[in-house]
C-alpha cells in the first residue's frame, strides 16, 4: 500500500476497532503487534489457541488475526471455537502452512483472508483494509437498523404518551373550570377547597412529569454503560408501554429480580423489552388469547471470576411455529405483513446484547397460564 492517503484513510476507518492477534513466534508477534498498533486503537496478543480463546471470551473483537501451526491449540481449532461464539467474526489467517486441504477447511469456516508466510506487507495491508471496510459497512448498517427500529416504535410510543397525558390534563382542565365557575357563582372559594384543588393539580402534574421522563430517556442518544437495577428498568418499560398493556388487556407479572443488576445502555435495553412485549401482543391477537400474561423473571449466579444474570420473558401467547423458530433472530425475518413489521426487532435485540457479552434464545414452553414462548437473556460480566 504505497498510497499514503489510502493508508491514512485506513487509520481513520480503524479508529475505535479492536484486534486480537494470535502468534506463537515471539519475534514475529512483537513486530506485527507494533505494526498493527499504528492502525488500530487496541491490539491484544496471544501465544496460542488456548490463550486466544481465553482472551476472546472476555470481550468482543472487531478482527481476529491468527497463525495456524501453534502449540497447545492450533489456529483451526481456535477459529472453530470463535465461530461457535460468533459466526460472523472477521478472521485473517497468516501461516506458512499452505496445504490445500487446510485452505479448503478455512474457506468452509468462512475466514476473511489467508496470507502465506513470509507475509508480504502489501498484501497484508490490503487484507486489513478490505476487512476494515467490511466492518465499517456492517457497523453503519447496524446503526441504521437501530435507528430504523426506533423510528418504527416512535409513533406507537408518542401515541402512548398522548394517551397517558389525556386523563391528567383533562382532570386539571375540569378543576380549573370548577374554580372559575364557583368564583362566578359565589364570588369566593373556601380556603380548604383551594388547598385541596391545588394539591390535586400538583399530583396530576407530577404524573405528567414522571410519564415524560420515562419516555425521554428512550430517545436520548449516546448514553454510556451504567449499572442498572433490573426491576427498576422493567418498571420504566411498564410506564412506557402502559397504553399498549391496558388497551390490549395484558398483565405483566414479576418474579424474583430484586437484587439483579446489569451493566447496559438503558435505552437499548428498554428497546429489547419493548420489542418482546410487542411480539407477545401480536401473538395474543393472532391466537385469540383472552387471559394475557407476560412473566418476567431474573436470577443471578456468580463465582470468584464472573457474574451471570439470566432473564426470562415468557408469555402464554401460544408459542412460535416450529418452522420459523430457528429463524426469528435473523435480520429482516418477519411473519407480518410488509406494512406491519420490519423483522429487525429480534435481530437488533441480539446485536445489542452481543455488545455487552449477552445472548438471547427462545423456546416454546407450557406454563400454568397456557402454552407460550420463553425468551432467555444471559449476560456475563467479569468481576473486578
Amino acid at each position: 500500500m504505497h498510497d499514503i492517503n489510502k493508508f491514512k484513510e485506513l487509520i481513520r476507518a480503524s479508529k475505535g476497532l479492536n484486534v486480537l492477534y494470535v502468534e506463537d513466534n515471539i519475534t514475529i508477534q512483537e513486530k506485527t503487534k507494533n505494526l498493527l498498533e499504528t492502525i488500530f486503537s487496541k491490539v491484544d496478543v496471544a501465544c496460542d489457541g488456548i490463550e486466544g480463546i481465553e482472551a476472546y471470551v472476555k470481550k468482543p473483537y472487531d478482527l481476529v488475526i491468527t497463525d495456524i501451526k501453534m502449540p497447545k491449540k492450533d489456529g483451526i481449532s481456535l477459529i472453530y471455537d470463535i465461530k461457535a461464539i460468533n459466526e460472523q467474526q472477521a478472521v485473517i489467517v497468516t501461516s506458512a502452512y499452505d496445504d490445500a486441504n487446510r485452505l479448503l477447511e478455512l474457506i468452509t469456516l468462512g475466514i476473511s483472508s489467508f496470507i502465506v508466510k513470509p507475509v508480504n506487507m502489501k498484501k497484508f495491508f490490503y487484507a486489513i483494509d478490505s476487512e476494515v471496510r467490511k466492518i465499517t459497512i456492517k457497523q453503519m448498517t447496524e446503526k441504521h437498523i437501530i435507528e430504523q427500529s426506533k423510528m418504527a416504535q416512535m409513533g406507537e410510543m408518542i401515541d402512548s404518551i398522548a394517551h397517558q397525558w389525556k386523563q391528567p390534563v383533562a382532570a386539571i382542565s375540569v378543576m380549573a373550570q370548577a374554580v372559575n365557575y364557583k368564583l362566578e357563582i359565589n364570588g369566593t372559594i373556601p380556603f380548604e377547597e383551594v388547598i385541596r384543588t391545588n394539591n390535586n393539580i400538583y399530583q396530576q402534574t407530577q404524573h405528567l412529569v414522571e410519564t415524560i421522563d420515562s419516555f425521554r430517556s428512550f430517545f436520548r442518544p449516546n448514553q454510556p454503560l451504567e449499572s442498572i437495577c433490573l426491576k427498576e428498568l422493567i418498571s420504566s418499560v411498564g410506564k412506557i408501554m402502559q397504553n399498549v398493556l391496558v388497551s390490549n388487556q395484558i398483565e405483566l407479572l414479576f418474579e424474583s429480580m430484586d437484587k439483579c443488576e446489569i451493566n447496559c445502555i438503558r435505552t437499548e435495553f428498554i428497546h429489547i423489552f419493548i420489542n418482546l412485549i410487542n411480539n407477545s401482543r401480536d401473538a395474543f391477537k393472532a391466537n385469540d388469547i383472552e387471559d394475557r400474561k407476560i412473566i418476567f423473571d431474573a436470577s443471578q449466579v456468580e463465582d470468584s471470576y464472573q457474574k451471570v444474570v439470566i432473564i426470562t420473558v415468557t408469555d402464554n401467547g401460544g408459542g412460535i411455529p416450529l418452522d420459523i423458530i430457528e429463524h426469528i433472530f435473523e435480520p429482516h425475518f418477519t411473519t407480518k405483513e410488509a406494512t406491519e413489521g420490519t423483522g429487525i426487532g429480534l435481530y437488533m435485540s441480539a446485536q445489542i446484547l452481543k455488545k455487552i457479552d449477552g445472548t438471547i434464545s427462545v423456546e416454546n414452553i407450557k406454563t400454568k397460564y397456557g402454552n407460550g414462548a420463553s425468551f432467555v437473556i444471559s449476560i456475563v460480566s467479569l468481576k473486578e
